[in-house]
């Protein structure tokens, strides 16, 4: 997940961490984990195919960070 803090930022923009559930099982959608590519490991950035399907379960804003969480899952049900 990646949020950037900037200096100057519109009232109506926020940073956004994507947490996201994806089950290996899943045959028909491709994914891959591209944390040894990138130049932020620690992110553990994922890459998705295009056209990949996400279900969002919860959204929440936390104030303290000041930051959006949005919680998806992973599904194959564009695909079917």
């Amino acid at each position: 997940a990646f949020a950037l803090k900037t200096s100057k930022r519109s009232v109506d923009v926020y940073p956004t961490l994507f947490i996201i559930q994806a089950d290996i099982l899943l045959h028909d959608v491709v994914f891959a984990d591209i944390s040894s590519l990138s130049a932020y490991p620690e992110q553990q950035e994922v890459l998705f195919d295009i056209g990949c399907a996400f279900k969002i379960h919860e959204v929440n804003f936390d104030h303290s960070k000041n930051i959006w969480i949005v919680h998806m899952k992973l599904t194959n049900e564009a695909r079917s």
